[in-house]
C-alpha cells in the first residue's frame, strides 16, 4: 500500500513539474521579450516627417510605405501591436530614442560603427548604394564637362556638398570631399531644393531616394545629374535597444526565415504598386 502511495506521489510531482515547465515556456525566459508581451506592443521610432518610399502619411493620418509594411508584418508574427514613435528629427535622433529605451526598435537606420556603440543592429534588411544628385551648372564649374563617371573627378572640390542633419553619410562626405564645405539640412525636401537651385554642387543621398526624386520630378533631369557610387554601400537595418539581445535574435531569425534582403529596385517596385517587398 505504501509502495502504491509513494509511486502516486512521485508521479504527481512529475506531472506538476512538467506542467510548470510548460507554463515557463509559455511565459518565455527572456526578459526583453517578456517586456514586449507584457505591454503587448512594439514601440517603433521613425522620423517626425515623411520619408518616402519608406514611410509616408496619408491625409487620414495612416502610415504606409515599404518599412511600415515590413515592421507591421514582423510585429504580427511576433504577436504584438505596433506603436509608432515620431519624436525623432533625424536618423541620429532615432538612434537616441532607441538607445535611451524610449523605443524598442528604430526604422530605416543605416548601420555604422559609431552608432553600434550605442544600439544593437539587426542584419541589414536593405542594401543601397550611396549616390549623389549633382547640380549640372556647378558640375561644369568644377571642371566636369560631361557625365560624372568617377567620384575622383570632384574629390578636390571646394564647393558646397549637402546632406541631411544627423546623416550616416557624413563620414563618407568628409572622406570623399576633404576640401568641400559640408552643409546640413533639416529635411530632405530642403536639401534637394537647395541642390536644384544651385546652392550646392551635390546632395549626398542613396540610390533609392535619388531615383525616386527624379521619378517624381522628371523636369529636374535638366538641372540634376545622378551618380551612383557602387563601391559605397548603405546597409539599412533595424536599430534595437541595447538591453534587448533576444529581441535582436528574434528579428534576425525573422529576416532569415523570410529571406528579406531588399534593394532600391525592390522597394521602388513596391512603391509603384508592383507588389510587396519579400
Amino acid at each position: 500500500m505504501r509502495q502504491a502511495i509513494r509511486i502516486t506521489v512521485i508521479w504527481s510531482l512529475i506531472v506538476l513539474a512538467a506542467a510548470e515547465s510548460s507554463r515557463s515556456e509559455e511565459r518565455l525566459p527572456f526578459s526583453d521579450l517578456q517586456r514586449l508581451f507584457a505591454r503587448n506592443k512594439l514601440v517603433v521610432a521613425i522620423l517626425n516627417y515623411d520619408y518616402p518610399p519608406l514611410f509616408t502619411t496619408s491625409e487620414s493620418g495612416r502610415l504606409s510605405g515599404s518599412d511600415i509594411s515590413l515592421v507591421e508584418s514582423l510585429a504580427q508574427e511576433l504577436g504584438v501591436a505596433v506603436e509608432f514613435d515620431r519624436q525623432a528629427k533625424s536618423f541620429n535622433g532615432i538612434i537616441d530614442r532607441v538607445s535611451q529605451g524610449k523605443a524598442d526598435l528604430g526604422l530605416g537606420t543605416t548601420l555604422t560603427l559609431s552608432r553600434a556603440k550605442r544600439v544593437l543592429f539587426s542584419k541589414p534588411y536593405m542594401t543601397l548604394n550611396i549616390a549623389l544628385l549633382l547640380n549640372r551648372v556647378k558640375l561644369l564649374e568644377a571642371g566636369v564637362r560631361s557625365t560624372l563617371k568617377d567620384i575622383q573627378q570632384i574629390r578636390h572640390t571646394s564647393q558646397k556638398i549637402g546632406l541631411l542633419a544627423g546623416s550616416a553619410y557624413l563620414d563618407y562626405a568628409r572622406q570623399s570631399f576633404p576640401k568641400a564645405e559640408l552643409k546640413e539640412y533639416a529635411t530632405l525636401p530642403e536639401l534637394l531644393a537647395a541642390t536644384e537651385q544651385g546652392e550646392l554642387l551635390a546632395a549626398v543621398r542613396n540610390d533609392l531616394t535619388a531615383q525616386l526624386y527624379l521619378h517624381h520630378h522628371p523636369a529636374s533631369i535638366v538641372r540634376l545629374q545622378l551618380f551612383v557610387d557602387r563601391a559605397a554601400k548603405d546597409y539599412v537595418s533595424f536599430s534595437i535597444r541595447p538591453d534587448s539581445p533576444h529581441v535582436l535574435s528574434w528579428v534576425n531569425h525573422y529576416l532569415f526565415v523570410h529571406q528579406i534582403d531588399l534593394s532600391a529596385g525592390d522597394v521602388l517596385k513596391h512603391y509603384r504598386g508592383g507588389g510587396k517587398p519579400k
